[in-house]
């Protein structure tokens, strides 16, 4: 029996993605990363809203993809971030003579 569904947009033929494994499609402009976790498929946004990384061509490892550009996980179950990357490290700027230099001490600007 096919039960036809309304009211909702074409991602994907079920064939396109195959088990353990995850794609992006374009849908009305928007990028959709559908991934195949044990037979059940999931779709979240396809861009990373950090540094805008595309996260198909990150890594579907379990049920969390790794975007590409800077390692943080999300769960494509919930589509929560499961994993955050370490905050950059910041350095006290000092302008000396007209120039902005780094010096050698790291600077947490609450001190």
């Amino acid at each position: 029996m096919v039960v036809e569904v309304t009211g909702m947009e074409k991602l994907c033929k079920v064939s396109d993605v195959p088990k353990a494994t995850m794609k992006g499609f374009a849908v009305k402009g928007r990028q959709i990363l559908v991934a195949n976790i044990d037979g059940n498929f999931y779709s979240v946004d396809a861009i990373c809203p950090h540094m805008n990384g595309y996260l198909p061509s990150g890594k579907l490892e379990k049920n969390e993809v790794v975007c590409p550009k800077h390692g943080a996980r999300y769960d494509v179950m919930t589509g929560k971030l499961t994993k955050n990357v370490p905050a950059i490290m910041r350095w006290r700027p000092v302008v000396d003579r007209g120039i902005c230099r780094r010096s050698g001490s790291r600077w947490n600007p609450t001190t």
